[in-house]
C-alpha cells in the first residue's frame, strides 16, 4: 500500500509542477500502475490502469471535509488549464452514500 500512495503523490507533483512551469510531461518510468477501480456516479467502471500514458491526479474528498470541498475550484481550474493534454482528475469519495455525493454535487 505504502507504493500505491507513493504513485498517488508522484502524479499530484507532476501535476502541480505542469501547471506551475507548464514543461513537457515526463514519462512514468516504466513502473506498474498501482490498482485503483472505482465506480463513477454513473456506474461505470473506472479503471486507472486503463489511463496509462496520463498524468492523473487522485483526489480523495468527501461532503464533510472543508478543505477538500476548498480545494475543488482550483483542481478544476487545474483541469481546464490542462485541458487538450494528458491530465486526467478522479475525485474519489470513499465511504459516503452514493445518494448523500449526488446530492452534493448538485
Amino acid at each position: 500500500m505504502r507504493g500505491a500512495w507513493r504513485a498517488v503523490l508522484a502524479a499530484v507533483a507532476i501535476a502541480a509542477g505542469a501547471a506551475a512551469a507548464e514543461p513537457p510531461l515526463r514519462d512514468w518510468g516504466g513502473k506498474p500502475t498501482p490498482p485503483l477501480e472505482l465506480r463513477d456516479v454513473a456506474g461505470r467502471g473506472v479503471d486507472l490502469r486503463k489511463l496509462e500514458g496520463r498524468v492523473v491526479l487522485v483526489n480523495f474528498w468527501a461532503t464533510w471535509c472543508e478543505p477538500c470541498i476548498a480545494e475543488m475550484p482550483a483542481i478544476q481550474r487545474l483541469r481546464a488549464k490542462l485541458d487538450g493534454r494528458p491530465f486526467e482528475v478522479l475525485a474519489v469519495n470513499y465511504g459516503e452514500s452514493r445518494p448523500k455525493v449526488e446530492a452534493y454535487l448538485r
